[in-house]
């Protein structure tokens, strides 16, 4: 007795089950979010971070009133060497900080001051202004959620809200009850986070910050000012 395959159907089949076995590999490698891989990623990028780029908006709200605090953009060549310049406290700034020395544009005529050391940024007072990625250093994580996903500036962000605790000194001293909302590509690179906090002393008063970021761990090469 002869049994003859049909060998249409089958190699119909196993080209179905090979496309969809493929659909799945990409699903797995390039479409699917496990939001909680991506929360560590996205801390693990910036923990590493060594040069970059960035913004910093922080304001506060007081009775219905709003008022600027900082409002700055930056970028940071390495652990020690940094540019900064924009609005902080209303004072309008703009500096350098370069091996050691720290130069600082001063006085309606735009002269640049160089100063030995870097005594004129208190670490712990402009610690968000010329770090914004120690607002960043989590030690815990007390709420944690995926909101879906944004397009910002053309960009599919992922979005993540964390309620953490901090090891941020000046922060952890004036504020309370972070919540922190990441817009994250998938990579783990954070392109903005927005931070909401209460006042201690009065907690009617809240905070609001937006950090951005970009060129992660680009050559940024900083020169001194011309004097």
């Amino acid at each position: 007795m002869t049994i003859k395959l049909r060998w249409k159907p089958l190699l119909f089949l196993l080209l179905w089950a090979l496309a969809a076995y493929g659909g799945y590999v990409y699903w797995e490698k390039n479409i699917k979010i496990v939001p909680e891989a991506l929360l560590q990623r996205t801390l693990a990028r910036l923990s590493g971070l060594q040069s970059y780029r960035y913004t910093v908006d922080l304001r506060l709200f007081a009775e219905g009133h709003e008022r600027y605090i900082s409002d700055v953009e930056g970028a940071r060549a390495g652990q020690d060497s940094f540019f900064l310049r924009g609005t902080i406290e209303g004072t309008e700034i703009e500096a350098y900080h370069i091996d050691g020395t720290t130069y600082l544009k001063s006085g309606d005529q735009g002269k640049w001051m160089t100063i030995s050391g870097n005594e004129v940024f208190d670490q712990e007072l402009f610690m968000v202004e010329i770090n914004p990625l120690a607002s960043f250093n989590f030690t815990e994580v007390l709420e944690f959620s995926y909101r879906g996903t944004k397009k910002i500036d053309g960009q599919k962000l992922h979005i993540l809200l964390v309620k953490p605790e901090l090891n941020h000194p000046f922060m952890e001293k004036h504020w309370r009850d972070f919540e922190y909302t990441l817009y994250v590509k998938r990579n783990g690179e954070l392109v903005r986070g927005e931070v909401s906090a209460v006042l201690k002393a009065k907690p009617s008063d809240t905070m609001h910050m937006v950090v951005e970021i970009r060129d992660y761990n680009a050559k940024i090469e900083l020169t001194p000012p011309v004097q």
